[in-house]
């Protein structure tokens, strides 16, 4: 019968093992806060590039010019844009949107207003333009590769 041994360095992979917990939930915290802060800066950046569709009517583009607010789609006044944030939830995991509880210059509650506007409101002719779910489409791969290499640094 042949003898079986250990060969390679086994101390150092029992050291990493002991590791690797701690570390995993250090390197998938950083990656969460970074595809966190991603989704966010792509949110907003849609609204800003004006990625959306569709346009606005040509009726409701004059009365918005008409009352002294922005020509842009989804921008009447840049509160929605500027209460789209990032929050930590745990170590892995966090919110990305509108926070609850953020009122918008009518007093309406701005996280209501974000889903008329990514899901439309047909009864009211207003129709979808998506700013979320396609931001979060655009920022799969990175979101994905980033904690592909949070996994890999902790086994290095």
């Amino acid at each position: 019968m042949a003898e079986s041994g250990r060969y390679g360095d086994w101390e150092r992979l029992e050291r990493m093992l002991s590791e690797a917990g701690d570390k995993l939930k250090r390197e998938v915290k950083a990656a969460t806060d970074k595809n966190g802060r991603l989704l966010e800066a792509a949110m907003v950046g849609r609204i800003e590039q004006q990625k959306l569709s569709p346009p606005l009517s040509p009726k409701y583009l004059k009365a918005k010019i008409r009352a002294g607010y922005s020509e842009q789609i989804l921008v009447r006044t840049g509160t929605l844009m500027q209460n789209i944030r990032y929050q930590p939830q745990s170590w892995d995991g966090g919110f990305v949107g509108v926070l609850r509880g953020v009122k918008g210059t009518k007093g309406a509650d701005l996280v209501n207003i974000a889903a008329v506007h990514e899901f439309g409101a047909p009864s009211r002719g207003i129709p979808a333009r998506p700013f979320i779910v396609p931001s979060a489409k655009e920022c799969e791969a990175q979101v994905v590769k980033n904690y592909e290499e949070a996994v890999e640094r902790v086994f290095r």
